[in-house]
């Protein structure tokens, strides 16, 4: 069998195996940080009693579950460390935006805090359509919920 003929039997049989999702590490990365910040305003909204504490909670499930999608057991352990690290890094900045008791530093770790997260819900709140926002809801979105007022004007900023 000539080479050009191998080159076309081997593309073929290759177009024939199923396909093999591989996110790439920076797709893995994101989510890992973005479900350990998540996570930090979820246990910050708890400390505080705020009731926006379960909105949170649905989407640190939602992240998590793209995380697991995105994670094999080769990349697992690395993963779990950006999650950790990235949860300790919030917590600090919503501790230091709470807490502190320079009103110049605690306003800028707020805005931080928030930015952050914002940053994350755009991977899963989809902005919805004029027609959407009339209706109330974005059918894309599986809560019917579009990011809180608060996170779009950081966003933008």
């Amino acid at each position: 069998m000539s080479g050009l003929k191998k080159l076309w039997a081997i593309t073929g049989l290759a177009t024939l195996l199923p396909a093999t999702a591989v996110a790439g590490p920076d797709l893995r990365d994101l989510f890992a940080t973005c479900t350990g910040r998540l996570s930090a305003q979820m246990e910050h909204q708890w400390l505080l009693r705020d009731g926006a504490s379960s909105v949170t909670e649905r989407h640190r499930a939602s992240m998590i579950a793209v995380l697991d999608a995105l994670t094999t057991e080769e990349n697992a352990a690395k993963a779990l460390s950006i999650r950790i690290n990235s949860k300790y890094a919030q917590a600090a900045l919503l501790s230091r935006a709470t807490f502190n008791r320079d009103a110049g530093d605690a306003e800028w770790a707020g805005r931080k805090a928030d930015r952050d997260v914002a940053t994350c819900l755009i991977l899963i709140l989809p902005d919805p359509t004029p027609a959407d926002r009339q209706a109330g809801a974005d059918s894309l979105n599986p809560f019917g919920e579009t990011p809180p007022a608060q996170y779009a004007r950081v966003v933008q900023d």
